[in-house]
């Protein structure tokens, strides 16, 4: 370990959008590094500086600060369940005044509602990636027990694996097979 006054203790904010996107986690870390001498007095923290730590032992991490995370979270749920803000307000019981402040960075949402959000957004990722149906008709129409997707994103409790059944017998009936049982 080098001397305390040659060495700076960076708390560093690097973005790792794609990571977050699948995980929906966030990393905090504190990372060690030399000054960088040639710039104007800023730390840098090069690539083999990096993998030299890792492999020393020293704990590294990263934590995601990047800008509209929620809103981005929030856009895809919109789009592949075709649902508005006060939609989607509705289902993590929020004001839509409220889900504004977080679009806009101008408040946090608590765990409880990060949860939700969270929920919601990895069912969205899911619906999305099966090429399950995005449009407003084939959302309403009775698929299950005489419900639609919204009427099952309507519900108290979230039952993504529900959700995911019907989507997958939704796009059944879209391709013309009727009777699958």
């Amino acid at each position: 370990m080098t001397d305390f006054n040659a060495a700076f203790t960076l708390f560093t904010a690097l973005n790792i959008g794609e990571m977050s996107d699948v995980s929906g986690s966030a990393i905090s870390q504190h990372i060690m590094c030399e000054p960088d001498h040639r710039s104007t007095g800023s730390l840098t923290v090069s690539p083999e500086w990096l993998i030299l730590q890792t492999r020393s032992g020293q704990n590294i991490g990263i934590i995601n600060n990047q800008k509209g995370s929620i809103e981005k979270k929030l856009d895809l749920i919109k789009f592949a369940f075709d649902m508005t803000d006060e939609d989607i307000a509705q289902r993590i019981d929020v004001g839509r005044k409220t889900l504004f402040n977080w679009k806009k960075q101008e408040s946090s949402p608590n765990k409880e509602k990060v949860q939700a959000i969270f929920e919601l957004y990895m069912l969205a990722k899911n619906w999305l990636e099966a090429g399950f149906s995005t449009e407003a008709f084939d959302l309403e129409a009775p698929v299950l027990a005489g419900k639609s997707i919204k009427d099952m994103l309507r519900e108290p409790m979230l039952n993504s694996e529900q959700i995911l059944f019907a989507g997958n017998r939704l796009n059944h009936k879209l391709l013309g097979e009727v009777s699958l049982f």
